[in-house]
C-alpha cells in the first residue's frame, strides 16, 4: 500500500550481550544417589540431573540411579514430566536420594469458563484452551489466526488474503441456514455483538459494473493486539455453552487478555520485520501464445500492440511488514498493572492495497480492604486504516476485478500508450494498473472496548460481582472511481462515502458460592442477571456526475447525480437470567448443572423469552481405589454432557410489520402522494433457532503426563431453522421468515500430545489434532411450510449470471453442489448425463448431487524442538474429502471468450471446440483435499543470567505458508466467500479471491 504503508519505519536496535566466561573452576568431586517415586519408592529413569547455573547434567538409569560431578557448593536440580521438579544443595555429602512427587499441577491448571473459572481436571465440558506460548507464531494481524489448526473440531478459514481480512469459524460445523454461524467472542467478560457492518463491508457498490469495492467483511477482532492476548478458551459442548443461552449455539470463544504480575517493572519489546510474496499464480496465454493462438484458428479481427505484458506480475508485488509491541508490566502485593501500545503494518501483495493497525491497552487489577475488595479495570481501543485492492468478492459480481482483468487483459497491450496514458480496452475489460492506480476504495475503523469488574466478599464463601463493560466502533468509508477510468467514464466519477456507529453497554451481577464442605466435598455456584444494549446507526451515499476529479469524495455536494442515500438506526436488547453449579466429591465424581434464561428484543411477541439448560457429569476413574496405580495410565477421566443453547442471530425488527413505499401514487387534490403497501407481515411466531446437544468424552494423561489428550463424540441436532418461504397472490408481500427445518452434526474429535523426547538438551514435543464432522439437512418443512429444495450462491462469470452453484437438499450436507453430471465431449461439444432419463438434456431438469464441500475430516500437527538455547516449531495443517468449485476456470478456461480476452492456458489442451460453449457442471468440481506447512519459526535465546539489566532476549526467523499440497488447479483450495448466499457464508466457490501470500520474517523479543 505505497500510498498509505507508513512512513514511520524505526530503525532496529539489536543489543546483543555477550557474557564474560568464568576463568575459575571450583573443585568438584563424584555425586551418586537414587532418584524414586514418592509413595511407591520405584526408581525413576531418565530424570534429568543437572548442576544448577551450568551445562553440567546427566539422566538417571533404569532403576533411577545415577552420577554426576558437582562442586560442594553446588545445587543439583531434579526435574521429570509428570513430577515436581527439586533442587538439592550437595554440601559436603557424596550421596544424594531423592524422592519426587507427582505433579498435578496439569490438572490444578486454571481454565477460563463462562462467567469464572474453573481448575482444569474439574472441567466436565469440552473446552480446549490454547495458551500464548501454543499459539501460531509469524505475521499475525487478527487473533483469529493465533488457533488456526490448533484445536480439534475448530475450522479457521480466512476470507482471502487480504492483510487484516477476516476469518471464518466454525465449531462442529455449521448450524443455520439463514441465521449467523459465528461463535460468540467474550473478551474479559465483555460479549462482542457482530453489528452488521461486521458481516459486510462498510463500503460497496452495487448492480452491475459498479460492484467494485471491497465486499469482505469487517474484522471485529482487529481492535485487539495478537501480543496482548493470554489465552483463548474455545467452549464447545452445550455444558460449556450454555451459560450464554441464546448465544451458545455456534460455540463460545473466550479471550483473556495479559495482566501484570507482581514484582518490579519489567518492559518488553517485540518486533518483527517480514517480506511477502504471491503463493502462486495462475497459467495464461503469454502475447506469443495469444498472438500463435488467433494465427492457428485464422482469427484476425483481434488487436495486437506488439507488447508483451504479463499482468499479473504487473499487480502483484514484493510487500513488506512490520510488528512493533512495547509493553510495561509489573506491581505490588496489592496493585497489579500492564499498559502496551502496539504498531502493525502490513502491505498487500496486490499493489495499493494494505492495512495499519495502532492499538493500545490498559490492565489493572487492584485490591483492598484485606483481600475483600478487588477491581479489574481493561481498557482497549484501536485505530484501523485499511487501502483496498479493487476486488469484489460477491458471487454474482461482474464489475470491479482487478485480479480478473490481470488475468484477462490482452497480454499484447502495454501497460501506458504511447502518450503516457493507461491502455485500455474498453469500460467492461480495463487495465488492472489502472484499477489500483486510479479507484480509492479507503477504510478507517476506531473500536473501544473495555470493563470494570468489582467482586466483594460478603462473608467466607459469598462473594458478589458486578461487571460494566462498553464496546464501540466508528467506521467511516470513501471510494472513488474518477472519470479518466472507464469504470466510471460514463457516470462522470462515482464516490462513495458511509459512516457507521456500534456501541453496547452492558451490566452484570453475579453472586459466587464457593464452599469446600470437607476434604471430600466441594461446590461453587453462581447466579446472575445480565442486560446488554445494542445500537446500530449510519448513513450511505452514493452519487455520480462531477465535474472534476479533484476533491474526489471530500466534495460529495459537488456531484450532479444523487444515486442512493440511505440512512438507519436500530438497536437491540438482550436480558438474562443465569446460574450454575459444580460439585467435586471425592475429586472422582463431578457434577455441573448451567440454566440461562433469555429475554430478547429480536423476537416475535409470543416468543421473547427462552430457557436454556444443560447437565454434565464426570468420573474419575483414575483416583478410585481399585484403579492401578502405575505410570502407564496417571490420569483418565470420562465426561457426559447434554443441554439445549439458542441462536439468536438474525438482525433486528424481522418479527415486526414493515411499510415501504412504492413507485405509484395517488393523485389528491392536485398532489402525488406516494402508495405505501407492506413489505414483511408480523410474526409473532418469530424465535431462535435451539441447538441440542450430547457429547460424550474422555480426558487422559499416560506416563505421569509425557503424553497428554482428550477423546469427544457429539451429536447436535439444530431445529426450528429460520427460512424465508414465498407467499403467493394476492398477497403483496413475497415471502415470509419462519421457524422450520432441522440441520444435525455429529462427529468425532481427537486431541493428543506429548513429548517423544525431554532429555537434558533436547526436547521434542508433538500436539495433533484431527476432527471429523457429518453435517445434514435433516428437514425444510413443518405442518405449515413446506419445501424440498433451496438452491443457492449464484455463479460468477460472464455468461452465468441467474445460475446457482449449490443446494440445500435434505438429506445431504450444506453446501453441497447442484448441476449437470458431466461426461466428456463430442464433437467439441460438452456432454451432460440424462439423468431424467427421457432421451434429451434439459438444464433444469437433468441436474443432480455433484460435490459437497464438507471435509471428511480435518487435522493440525505442531511439532517444538528445543536444543539447549535453539527452538525450532512448526506446524503442518490439513483437510481431506471437501470439493471445490473452480468457478475461476469455469469462466476464463474456455476459447469462445476469444479475441475480446485472454483466456487460462489449460483452455489450449481443452476438447471443447472454439465455437463451443462451456457450462456450470461437475467438470469444474475439484478435491480441494490439501496439507499446508502454515508457519516454521526457528529461534534464539540468550544467555541473560549475568547481564543485569536484561531479563530475557530472543531472535528468530518465521516463514508462513511455506508449501501447498493439493490436487486442486486454482489459486488456493482453502476457500470462502464473504458475501452469504442464504445465510451462511458459500464455501468451496473460489472465484477471483484475494490470493494467499508465502511470508518470510526475522524478529526479536527483548524484555528489561
Amino acid at each position: 500500500m505505497d500510498r498509505f504503508y507508513s512512513r514511520r519505519m524505526g530503525k532496529v536496535l539489536l543489543m546483543l550481550m555477550l557474557c564474560l566466561l568464568q576463568i575459575s573452576a571450583l573443585a568438584q568431586s563424584a555425586v551418586t544417589g537414587k532418584v524414586t517415586a514418592a509413595g511407591s519408592g520405584e526408581g525413576l529413569p531418565g530424570v534429568s540431573v543437572v548442576v544448577k547455573g551450568t551445562t553440567i547434567g546427566t539422566a538417571t538409569a533404569v532403576d533411577g540411579s545415577y552420577s554426576i560431578e558437582a562442586p560442594a557448593n553446588g545445587t543439583l536440580v531434579f526435574s521429570y514430566i509428570g513430577y515436581n521438579s527439586q533442587e538439592v544443595a550437595v554440601g559436603n555429602r557424596t550421596v544424594v536420594n531423592v524422592q519426587l512427587a507427582t505433579d498435578t499441577k496439569a490438572l490444578d491448571e486454571v481454565v477460563v469458563v463462562g462467567y469464572g473459572t474453573q481448575k482444569r481436571g474439574d472441567i466436565t465440558g469440552a473446552i480446549t484452551s490454547v495458551g500464548a506460548e501454543e499459539f501460531n507464531k509469524g505475521v499475525v494481524v487478527s487473533p483469529q489466526q493465533l488457533i488456526q489448526g490448533k484445536a480439534a473440531g475448530v475450522n479457521v478459514t480466512p476470507s482471502s488474503g487480504r492483510p487484516g481480512g477476516a476469518s471464518t469459524i466454525r465449531i462442529r460445523g455449521g448450524t443455520s441456514i439463514s441465521a449467523g454461524n459465528d461463535p460468540l467472542y467474550v473478551v474479559d467478560g465483555v460479549p462482542l455483538q457482530l453489528s452488521n457492518a461486521a458481516r459486510q463491508s462498510n463500503i460497496g457498490g452495487s448492480g452491475g459494473q459498479l460492484m467494485i469495492f471491497n465486499q469482505e467483511p469487517v474484522n471485529p477482532l482487529n481492535s485487539i493486539n495478537p501480543s496482548d492476548i493470554e489465552s483463548m478458551e474455545i467452549l464447545k459442548d452445550a455444558s460449556a455453552t450454555a451459560i450464554y443461552g441464546s448465544r451458545g449455539a455456534n460455540g463460545v470463544i473466550i479471550i483473556t487478555t495479559k495482566k501484570g504480575k507482581q514484582g518490579s517493572i519489567s518492559t518488553s519489546y517485540d518486533t518483527y520485520f517480514g517480506v511477502s510474496k504471491v503463493a502462486k499464480t495462475l497459467e495464461v496465454l503469454s502475447a506469443d501464445e495469444y498472438r500463435q493462438f488467433m494465427k492457428d484458428n485464422n482469427i484476425t479481427n483481434f488487436t495486437d500492440k506488439g507488447a508483451s505484458t504479463d499482468w499479473q506480475d504487473q499487480i502483484f508485488r514484493t510487500a513488506y511488514s512490520q510488528n512493533h509491541n512495547l509493553s510495561v508490566s509489573g506491581g505490588t502485593e496489592n496493585t497489579l498493572y500492564r499498559a502496551s501500545v502496539g504498531y502493525i503494518s502490513q502491505q498487500g501483495i496486490i499493489i495499493s492495497s494494505g492495512i495499519d493497525n495502532f492499538t493500545g491497552r490498559v490492565n489493572i487489577n487492584h485490591k483492598a480492604l484485606n483481600d475483600k475488595l478487588s477491581i479489574d479495570l481493561n481498557l482497549g481501543g484501536a485505530v484501523v486504516e485499511e487501502d483496498n485492492a479493487p476486488i469484489s468478492s460477491a458471487l454474482g459480481g461482474e464489475g470491479g476485478n482487478i485480479l480478473k482483468d490481470a488475468l484477462r487483459f490482452n497480454p499484447t497491450y502495454p501497460v501506458y500508450d504511447e502518450k503516457g496514458n493507461y491502455s485500455q480496452i474498453n469500460q467492461f475489460i480495463i487495465n488492472p494498473v489502472s484499477y489500483a492506480e486510479q479507484i480509492e476504495d479507503m477504510r478507517t475503523t476506531r473500536r473501544n472496548l473495555g470493563n470494570i469488574s468489582t467482586t466483594y466478599n460478603i462473608w467466607g464463601p459469598v462473594s458478589v460481582n458486578v461487571n460494566l463493560g462498553y464496546t464501540y466502533e466508528n467506521i467511516k468509508g470513501n471510494a472513488y472511481v474518477p472519470r479518466a477510468n472507464p469504470l466510471g467514464q460514463g457516470l462522470g466519477g462515482l464516490a462513495n462515502a458511509q459512516a457507521s456507529e456500534h456501541w453496547s453497554k452492558l451490566l452484570e451481577t453475579t453472586l459466587i458460592f464457593k464452599k469446600e464442605i470437607n476434604a471430600n466435598n466441594h461446590i461453587d455456584a453462581i447466579g446472575g442477571y445480565s442486560y446488554q444494549y445494542f445500537v446500530d446507526e449510519g448513513y450511505r451515499t452514493r452519487v455520480s456526475n462531477f465535474v472534476s476529479d479533484e476533491f474526489k469524495y471530500y466534495n460529495i455536494g459537488a456531484a450532479s447525480q444523487r444515486d442512493a442515500i440511505t440512512s438507519y438506526q436500530e438497536s437491540s436488547k438482550l436480558i438474562s437470567f443465569y446460574g450454575r453449579v459444580n460439585y467435586n466429591l471425592l475429586d472422582r465424581y463431578l457434577v455441573t448443572l448451567t440454566v440461562r434464561r433469555d429475554g430478547s428484543s429480536r423476537f416475535g411477541a409470543d416468543n421473547k423469552w427462552g430457557v436454556f439448560p444443560s447437565g454434565s457429569v464426570a468420573w474419575r476413574v483414575s483416583n478410585e481405589s481399585f484403579f492401578p496405580k502405575t505410570d502407564l495410565v496417571s490420569d483418565l477421566k470420562f465426561r457426559v454432557s447434554y443441554g439445549i443453547t439458542g441462536n439468536q442471530e438474525i438482525g433486528n425488527l424481522l418479527s415486526l410489520p414493515t411499510l415501504g413505499a412504492t413507485s405509484s401514487t395517488y393523485n389528491i387534490g392536485g398532489n402525488a402522494i406516494t402508495i405505501v403497501s407492506p413489505e414483511r407481515y408480523a410474526n409473532p411466531d418469530l424465535k431462535w433457532e435451539e441447538t441440542a446437544q450430547f457429547n460424550v468424552g474422555a480426558d487422559f494423561q499416560f506416563f505421569k503426563g509425557r503424553v497428554y489428550g482428550s477423546l469427544d463424540y457429539y451429536k447436535k441436532n439444530t431445529t426450528d431453522l429460520l427460512l424465508s418461504f414465498n407467499i403467493p397472490s394476492p398477497s403483496v408481500v413475497t415471502t415470509q421468515l419462519a421457524n422450520v427445518g432441522e440441520v444435525e452434526n455429529k462427529g468425532v474429535e481427537l486431541a493428543l500430545g506429548g513429548y517423544v523426547f525431554d532429555k537434558t538438551d533436547f526436547q521434542w514435543k508433538v500436539d495433533l489434532n484431527w476432527s471429523a464432522n457429518r453435517n445434514e439437512v435433516i428437514s425444510l418443512s413443518n405442518e405449515q411450510w413446506s419445501t424440498k429444495i433451496l438452491q443457492n450462491y449464484e455463479l460468477s462469470g460472464f455468461g452465468f449470471t441467474g445460475i446457482n452453484s449449490q443446494a440445500i437438499i435434505p438429506g445431504q450436507p450444506l453446501g453441497t453442489f447442484y448441476g449437470p453430471k458431466y461426461i466428456g465431449t463430442e464433437n467439441g461439444v460438452e456432454q451432460y448425463e440424462d439423468v431424467s432419463g427421457n432421451g434429451r438434456f434439459s438444464l433444469t431438469e437433468d441436474v443432480t448431487i455433484i460435490g459437497n464441500t464438507q471435509p471428511d475430516f480435518t487435522f493440525g500437527v505442531t511439532n517444538t524442538f528445543n536444543y539447549k538455547r535453539f527452538d525450532l516449531s512448526f506446524m503442518l495443517r490439513g483437510s481431506k474429502g471437501n470439493d471445490v468449485l473452480n468457478n475461476t476456470a469455469l469462466d476464463l478456461q474456455r476459447k469462445n471468450i476469444l479475441p475480446g480476452q485472454n483466456i487460462l492456458r489449460a483452455a489450449l489442451e481443452d476438447e471443447v471446440g472454439y465455437k463451443g460453449d462451456v457450462r456450470y457442471s461437475s467438470r469444474w468440481i475439484e478435491d480441494g483435499s490439501f496439507i499446508r506447512l502454515d508457519n516454521m519459526t526457528l529461534g534464539y535465546n540468550f544467555n541473560t543470567a549475568k547481564v543485569s539489566i536484561l531479563k530475557n532476549a530472543r531472535v528468530y526467523v518465521t516463514g508462513q505458508n511455506l508449501f501447498l499440497i493439493t490436487n486442486y488447479s486454482g489459486l488456493d483450495p482453502e476457500v470462502i466467500s464473504s458475501i452469504s448466499g442464504i445465510g451462511e457464508s458459500p464455501r468451496g466457490i473460489d472465484y477471483m479471491t484475494y490470493p494467499r501470500a508465502r511470508t518470510y520474517m526475522v524478529g526479536a523479543s527483548i524484555t528489561f
